[in-house]
């Protein structure tokens, strides 16, 4: 349908938020899913800079690209969904958007050809990346670190 329902994605959102207050306050480790996750010791604190630095360059880059097209390119659902990634993973929510975007390029040149000038959705390519992150994003993470001799 190319939708993201709102029910789903708030109540994802309420689910990782509950278990980042369960993290904050029992210390135990359940959101976020990576530990680390490159924002801090809070878990309310990697939450929601997470949600929000996972979201609002999704944010810009859907208007940016809506403006350059002259037609929707990535979904407010993306963009909200970006958010939840973001809340359960922390910064490692921006791996999955490249990674989810890599995906759905693969995606785009597979079946290019037979589906030319038509939208595919791209929420299941970021639900992909973010399990692979959740999965391998810290050994991801330090690869592309050595790769930089850091």
């Amino acid at each position: 349908t190319m939708r993201l329902p709102n029910l789903l994605v708030v109540l994802l959102a309420v689910m990782g938020f509950i278990g980042a207050i369960a993290a904050q306050v029992l210390d135990v480790a359940v959101v976020p899913l990576l530990s680390g996750a490159l924002l801090g010791p809070s878990p309310i604190i990697v939450a929601l800079v997470g949600a929000l630095v996972c979201s609002l360059p999704a944010l810009v880059l859907s208007v940016l690209m809506a403006a350059i097209l002259k037609r929707p390119a990535l979904g407010m659902g993306d963009v909200k969904l970006l958010g939840v990634i973001g809340v359960f993973l922390g910064a490692y929510g921006l791996l999955a958007f490249f990674v989810g975007s890599l995906l759905g390029a693969v995606h785009g040149v597979a079946v290019g050809s037979r589906t030319a000038g038509r939208q595919f959705p791209f929420g299941p390519a970021l639900a992909a990346g973010a399990i692979i992150v959740t999965l391998f994003g810290q050994q991801m993470w330090g690869w592309y670190l050595s790769l930089l001799a850091v």
